[in-house]
């Protein structure tokens, strides 16, 4: 089977994208003519992955070698290095109504792309010569997903949480980091997900690091495990924590309060819903909980989707979320930590990071019952 029909099953039928890029193009004919240009120029991986629908820039390492986008009011054109042009058609946009400008790889790409802008009025997601930027614009329109993209982001944080879930049932005592690390990136392997992020901490280590990298310590207590993976130019966030027979009376109540701050912000996940208010929602259960600066040891969470992390949930934001977006929200409570992806839908929110095998634990939190990851006890 080629790549081409692989790719197409896994993010549904041309068609489908044939419509999605319609209401992209439209999108950047009305920012034309509000910036009174002729041209977009999109250079940035995510930008790219957004308007195409598919990840172009995927497995091209030096900048000068990614391909990049043209688009005008009504048209659009891949330019790449002609050592990438076959294979991008043939397994991305191919049908899609792009047409194709591209250079020799030897000679790169800056005399073809000056050719191509001569005398044209520019836009870009970079600051480029005379270009109006308009980087900010498309990261706010590329941060609600289409249909299509919203059940690819809930197919991934299946496989993703799947992969934390089936490592931490076959996890053994004194397994080490590095062992467990690698089973959680060989899963995520078997099912075509890049992983962009692998965290690993044996018996509390990351009580006092976020970001721990594995080692070779062995886990004879405990063991978190986060990932970021990545499948179609679109990523999700999950953790999941296993013990082995752990049974500390502070570790599990740390778990549970970390628990119920999760709950309550995960239950105030709704459309027109502000950030501030989300994190204010964690905060009252916090305090009560005596809690209440536990949140100055990391972000509370981050929207996401093109990028790992698009931008960071501030306490005191303003920013509505809005239907089809995606929120990852953690909490860490000493050595407790919680981190899930949720896709903000009109009924609420929905908890894309869970395997159905998982154990859960539920809270009832203002009439809603919500249902999170459970520690996996071996």
């Amino acid at each position: 089977m080629s790549a081409k029909v692989v790719y197409i099953i896994s993010m549904n039928d041309a068609a489908t994208r044939r419509s999605e890029l319609a209401q992209r193009q439209s999108f950047v004919a009305a920012l034309l003519a509000d910036t009174q240009t002729d041209q977009l120029l999109i250079f940035e991986p995510p930008n790219l992955s957004w308007f195409a629908g598919a990840p172009l820039a995927r497995g091209i390492f030096h900048p000068a070698e990614q391909p990049l986008l043209i688009v005008s009011a009504t048209q659009r054109w891949v330019v790449c290095g002609n050592n990438d042009s076959q294979r991008l058609f043939d397994t991305f946009v191919d049908d899609l109504g792009f047409q194709l400008k591209e250079w020799p790889w030897h000679t790169g790409r800056d005399k073809l792309l000056a050719d191509l802008c001569d005398k044209k009025k520019l836009c870009c997601d970079r600051h480029v010569r005379d270009a109006v930027s308009i980087a900010e614009r498309l990261q706010r329109e590329r941060l609600t997903h289409s249909p299509r993209c919203q059940q690819a982001l809930r197919d991934l944080g299946r496989d993703v949480a799947h992969a934390l879930e089936a490592t931490g049932r076959a996890a053994e005592t004194g397994d080490p980091e590095r062992e467990l690390a690698g089973q959680v990136a060989h899963r995520l392997a078997h099912r075509g997900i890049e992983a962009i992020a692998i965290h690993a901490a044996g018996d509390d280590r990351d009580a006092s690091d976020a970001r721990p990298a594995y080692t070779d310590h062995k886990c004879q207590r405990s063991c978190t495990l986060s990932a970021i993976g990545r499948r179609d130019g679109l990523h999700v966030s999950a953790s999941r924590t296993i013990w082995f027979g752990f049974d500390e009376e502070a570790g599990t109540k740390q778990r549970e309060i970390a628990g119920q701050i999760t709950a309550a912000r995960s239950a105030a996940l709704q459309p027109g819903v502000a950030v501030s208010a989300i994190f204010n929602a964690g905060q009252r259960v916090a305090k009560a909980l005596n809690q209440e600066y536990a949140w100055r040891d990391g972000p509370f969470g981050y929207w996401t989707g093109w990028l790992p992390i698009e931008t960071l949930l501030s306490p005191i934001g303003a920013e509505l979320l809005a239907t089809g977006q995606t929120i990852t929200l953690t909490t860490r409570v000493g050595m407790a930590s919680y981190l899930d992806t949720y896709l903000i839908t009109d009924a609420g929110s929905e908890r894309i990071t869970s395997d159905v095998e998982g154990t859960i634990r539920r809270y009832r939190i203002a009439g809603q019952i919500i249902e999170l990851p459970d520690g996996l006890r071996r």
